[in-house]
């Protein structure tokens, strides 16, 4: 299952969360224009609260945008605080962490006793606050972000970041092998400027519930290959970071005060006293993720909310190296375009980040959906047999799925154009399982994915819906009905037959110009000569029929 390997001297990490922005338009509207985002961000960096601001005024300055949900990702360089090893803690090591917990442990009077309200700076929300209804909101994907020596930087235009072989050339491929049980290091972390009350006020019990509802997740997905566990706990931990620091840097400083190592199986859950983070002034980030190395990284979390189970999850996603579950957008409406290297072929055409909401590593939401057959694929999820590989199609086939969120073997189907090369995806989403909530309306039915331009080592996908122009968080248009049928940009139709309760049925055909008309070599006759003069047929032949 491992793809690439790392670079001999290069660790790399990357950082990826959601992110939502907030927006007069409205929930699920048309996303403001990249030049008006672009614009709100820069106001926003030099609106930033101080430590003396309150913390409930955060993202609700005048002018400020309200963002909630993941960010983004791109590769990057491991920060300072631990160089991977695959060799298992050390009893000094562990000798340390425990010290480190009993001095940092709140006596059992303070676990049970509620924060005094008066003491408080940050807003707490709720258990059941659900950020995806705060009004006003409109998604965005955040800015993407890399860490040098664990200092979080903005990036340059596009065309300063590493192409997808740049990267794998580099080191930044996704990690593998996805096998083995990750041991969780629990910790709640008491930010400078926070009251004790602050950091008390974080839910304990929801934060570790997420982390058991990630396990059980990824147990099922990876037929219990992979899980998590949390080990050892450490409450109220005492950091020079600022809830003002972005979120990377928040988790680089962290992670260098508690000393903790990139070792295989081991892994680093933080959460701080915040109802959202960071990154670079941009307030609303609900999660962030970081791949450290083969079955090694971090996460970072605000308070508890209702969505917390499902970041959680996203975000071990990342930790076991998968990039996010995009949606194809494109200004002429057209519903597929060809690649060219790292770049889409239609200037007009882009990839609209998160935006398969019908997948977990799209964007949040209170469920957590079944990942893609394509990330599925990639990862190495399941035995293996759930992907039915058809190959390259020259002639017309049919075939039957059946629901993706189910367990039997060859439910989904994938294909390669004849043309293009480019390998698609054909899965049947029904609303059982883990898609009960997600796929619903235009969301059940045939879901067409591919590789995206994004993510390095193919780590991200992208679906193909119904209508490209749309852009937003409730994209109800991402699966093809009954009767449908999908085109690829090189002529291959994709016909949806039927779909039943628990089945469906597709065509693919591939276009006239990439089919390869055999050639019957048994219907060939030579016409006799006589090439001596003898007046008789010197060769003579007949048809495998007798004629």
């Amino acid at each position: 299952m491992l793809k690439t390997t790392l670079a001999s001297q290069a660790l790399a990490v990357a950082a990826l969360s959601f992110a939502l922005l907030a927006s007069s338009t409205g929930l699920g509207t048309t996303a403001v224009a990249a030049e008006q985002q672009t614009s709100d961000l820069v106001s926003t960096v030099s609106k930033v609260p101080t430590d003396d601001m309150e913390d409930d005024a955060v993202g609700e300055l005048e002018g400020a945008p309200i963002e909630l949900g993941y960010g983004s990702t791109e590769p990057a360089v491991a920060p300072e605080g631990g160089a991977f090893s695959s060799a298992p803690a050390s009893p000094s090591d562990r000798q340390t962490d425990t010290a480190s917990e009993e001095a940092t442990a709140p006596s059992p009077s303070q676990d049970d006793t509620a924060p005094d309200q008066q003491d408080l700076t940050s807003q707490v929300p709720s258990l059941d606050w659900n950020p995806l209804l705060e009004p006003r909101l409109n998604a965005r994907y955040g800015p993407h972000i890399e860490t040098t020596n664990g200092e979080s930087v903005l990036e340059g235009s596009s065309a300063d970041r590493p192409t997808t072989q740049e990267a794998a050339n580099n080191g930044t491929a996704a990690f593998g092998p996805r096998e083995g049980k990750l041991n969780v290091k629990f910790v709640t972390v008491q930010l400078a400027g926070k009251t004790d009350a602050d950091v008390s006020a974080i839910n304990v019990s929801a934060a570790k519930e997420s982390i058991l509802a990630s396990d059980a997740y990824w147990r099922a997905a990876s037929n219990d290959r992979i899980g998590m566990s949390i080990g050892s706990t450490v409450l109220k931990h005492q950091s020079a970071a600022r809830i003002t620091d972005s979120y990377s840097s928040i988790m680089a400083t962290v992670t260098r005060e508690l000393n903790w190592q990139y070792r295989t199986n081991e892994a680093l859950v933080i959460f701080v006293p915040h109802k959202d983070l960071s990154y670079g002034g941009s307030w609303g980030i609900l999660g962030g993720g970081f791949t450290d190395g083969p079955m090694t990284g971090r996460v970072i979390m605000p308070y508890p909310s209702a969505v917390t189970k499902n970041v959680m999850t996203h975000e071990f996603g990342h930790v076991f190296g998968l990039h996010h579950a995009n949606s194809l957008n494109c200004d002429s409406g057209r519903l597929d375009v060809g690649r060219s290297g790292a770049s889409w072929t239609d200037p007009g055409c882009r990839t609209y980040e998160y935006g398969d909401t019908s997948d977990l590593m799209g964007y949040a939401q209170l469920s957590t959906p079944s990942i893609n057959s394509m990330l599925w694929t990639y990862g190495g999820f399941g035995n293996g047999d759930e992907v039915l590989d058809a190959g390259v199609v020259t002639t017309a086939r049919s075939f039957t799925l059946k629901p993706w969120s189910g367990n039997e073997r060859q439910r989904a189907v994938r294909f390669t154009d004849p043309v293009s090369k480019e390998t698609y995806f054909l899965e049947l989403r029904l609303p059982i399982g883990n898609d009960a909530a997600t796929a619903v309306n235009g969301n059940r039915g045939v879901k067409i994915v591919k590789e995206d331009i994004l993510g390095w080592d193919d780590n991200a996908s992208i679906a193909l819906g119904r209508d490209s122009s749309f852009r937003g968080y409730q994209n109800g248009t991402l699966a093809w009905p009954a009767g449908s049928t999908f085109t690829t940009h090189t002529g291959t139709r994709v016909s949806v037959d039927y779909i039943g309760s628990a089945i469906a049925g597709v065509t693919v055909r591939p276009a006239a110009s990439a089919v390869v008309v055999p050639v019957d070599k048994s219907l060939k006759v030579f016409s006799p000569g006589d090439f001596n003069g003898d007046g008789r047929a010197d060769m003579v032949t007949r048809r495998t029929d007798g004629t």
